[in-house]
């Protein structure tokens, strides 16, 4: 019984696995039972436990990244009702965590609940997938809506699962549940072949298996990490190199051979110079967040033209909430790193290749800034219960 109110609690905190339901009745019904259920969450957390004070204190960590998108949202005329639907089921799967999580047993029982959890909707995905295909097919626009996500964007939800799933392999060895959870999830990109959650995947899978590399991953600091991909972002701006860099012989490769991308990555070039050039009509505040992203006029040879998103979330994030957002994000990164410095190394692999992985796929989709914000929270706490001096000799690797 108690596996299951998890996964209920879980399901309706986890905003991403509303798409399971549907429909937009049942997510309108989702959408009430989460406002509900976080309500009651969190005021359990504050009045009857002993947990208060680190709740509150995550909660005004979290709070500030959304509390520089009210102020864009104020002077610019943003969608406020966005702005709080991405935050108040963080404070619920935040109350959730403190709840459960409050020891190592009660820990890992929490992380093979949510293994399953992702493992039985992904296998659900995908005999649809392959039997049922029809069933996904949208009629508004925007790819095919799966079980698990949109079209470019059913790799989220899925790696956030193969987090939980490694997790539980090593904490119980449940080697049967990785094979599996490992071969329907490739099969299922294979299917729905999107560019960006592939690289994903392979890049997870490289840094978790491949000796090289897991050990650099685990032994750079969050902040290296952030410098980099700071660093990609000012060459971008301040020297206007993105052709440049895309003709190169290794982009083109990767591109046109490897993803089967024209060489504008299918007009995504011209959306990136159009997010970088409006992003400097308000560096600092943006433009609001709105309930649509797709702002970015894009002109076609047979039609109108249409709006699209950014299709690079940092970009769309910049042009949304400016610079602003991103310094108020930085109290809640430096808490996410000091938790996974101080976690046994393969949690701290685990949950770093997700948070790495998830911004490499953030390149060539806007999905949503809220997904890294829930990694975070979710690595935040259970790496603040497996404290390497808790269990020496537990083997660090896979």
């Amino acid at each position: 019984m108690e596996a299951v109110i998890i996964s209920f609690l879980y399901f309706l905190f986890d905003r991403e696995l509303s798409f399971t339901l549907h429909s937009e009745e049942l997510i309108s019904v989702h959408v009430f039972l989460s406002e509900l259920f976080t309500v009651l969450m969190c005021s359990y957390v504050l009045f009857f436990t002993k947990k208060r004070k680190k709740f509150l204190y995550y909660s005004i960590i979290i709070f500030l990244p959304f509390f520089a998108m009210l102020i864009s949202a104020y002077f610019k005329e943003g969608d406020y009702w966005v702005i709080l639907g991405w935050f108040y089921p963080i404070l619920g799967m935040l109350s959730l965590l403190l709840i459960k999580c409050v020891n190592r047993e009660k820990t890992i029982y929490f992380i093979r609940v949510i293994a399953n959890l992702y493992l039985l909707l992904l296998v659900v995905n995908f005999v649809f997938l392959v039997f049922y295909p029809d069933c996904f097919l949208s009629d508004k626009g925007g790819g095919d809506a799966y079980f698990l996500g949109l079209e470019n964007q059913i790799g989220y939800p899925i790696l956030k699962g193969l987090c939980f799933i490694l997790l539980d392999y090593f904490f119980t060895k449940g080697k049967m549940r990785l094979y599996v959870y490992l071969i329907i999830h490739v099969c299922t990109l294979l299917i729905i072949f999107s560019g960006s959650n592939l690289i994903g995947l392979f890049c997870m899978l490289l840094f978790l298996f491949c000796y090289p590399f897991k050990e650099i991953v685990s032994s750079i600091s969050l902040n290296k990490i952030l410098i980099v991909i700071v660093s990609m972002y000012i060459v971008v701006f301040v020297f206007g190199n993105l052709s440049s860099l895309l003709k190169l012989d290794i982009s083109q490769y990767i591109i046109v051979d490897v993803l089967g991308k024209d060489d504008t990555l299918s007009g995504r070039t011209a959306i990136w110079d159009m997010a970088i050039h409006d992003f400097f009509d308000d560096p600092l505040l943006g433009h609001g967040a709105q309930a649509d992203t797709n702002v970015f006029y894009f002109p076609s040879k047979n039609s109108r033209g249409v709006y699209l998103s950014a299709h690079n979330q940092v970009l769309q994030s910049l042009y949304e909430c400016g610079l602003l957002q991103f310094i108020f994000m930085i109290p809640l990164i430096r808490v996410f790193g000091q938790s996974l410095k101080k976690s046994e190394r393969f949690v701290d692999l685990s949950f770093k290749s997700t948070f790495i992985c998830t911004f490499i796929m953030y390149m060539g989709e806007a999905p949503g800034l809220n997904k890294i914000f829930y990694i975070m929270v979710i690595a935040i706490v259970i790496s603040n219960v497996f404290k390497r001096n808790l269990s020496k000799n537990v083997k660090p690797y896979i």
